[in-house]
């Protein structure tokens, strides 16, 4: 009875579509698929938050901001679960993972861009962190540290200070060169 289209938007509902959920409605099967599916537009996996980690979370957590929103798995590298109970952000008894998360980006981005983060603690592997980044009306979000500001591309990241001419060998010249933006009109052509 029903159109197709309704029952395939039924039948993905059903499975769990993460990529434009909350957090709070991402199941341990969600974090399995999204362990599985390695990196992607919407998924990113990190080691930890620890200050020599930090650069590259806050650089993640800015391109998801500044294009459709994603989601970052902490304690995780190249598809597999390698955090412990150990891992400070894991600890039931210390600061909630979305505090740490927050102190850790301020100072080192601006605007702080919306999230939510939360650890499952009870995955069969090991706990693993999850921070939800939500696509921003408020872009650019800027790095303080270079002045670089970094858009999400498929399993990777942009740094859009310095576009790269377009065709098949733009992904091949993919460099993480920084930037820094010296004027308000620089940044007000950027985001032109």
């Amino acid at each position: 009875d029903h159109p197709s289209g309704v029952l395939v938007f039924w039948e993905t509902m059903a499975l769990g579509s993460f990529s434009s959920g909350a957090l709070y409605e991402v199941s341990l099967d969600d974090v399995d698929r999204m362990l599985g599916l390695s990196e992607t537009l919407f998924v990113e996996h990190k080691l930890g938050i620890r200050e020599e980690d930090s650069f590259k979370l806050i650089q993640a957590m800015a391109a998801f901001a500044n294009t459709a929103g994603g989601w970052v798995l902490l304690g995780v590298e190249n598809g597999k679960v390698v955090a412990n109970g150990n891992c400070l952000w894991a600890r039931p008894d210390g600061q909630p993972l979305v505090d740490m998360v927050r102190d850790r980006l301020r100072g080192m981005i601006d605007p702080l861009p919306a999230f939510e983060a939360k650890v499952f603690a009870d995955h069969p592997a090991g706990p693993v962190g999850v921070v939800r980044i939500y696509e921003s009306s408020d872009t650019p979000h800027i790095l303080l540290q270079n002045g670089a500001v970094y858009v999400r591309e498929v399993a990777g990241v942009r740094d859009a200070t310095d576009p790269k001419r377009s065709g098949a060998g733009a992904r091949a010249d993919r460099h993480y060169k920084a930037v820094k933006i010296g004027s308000r009109a620089e940044l007000l052509q950027l985001t032109a």
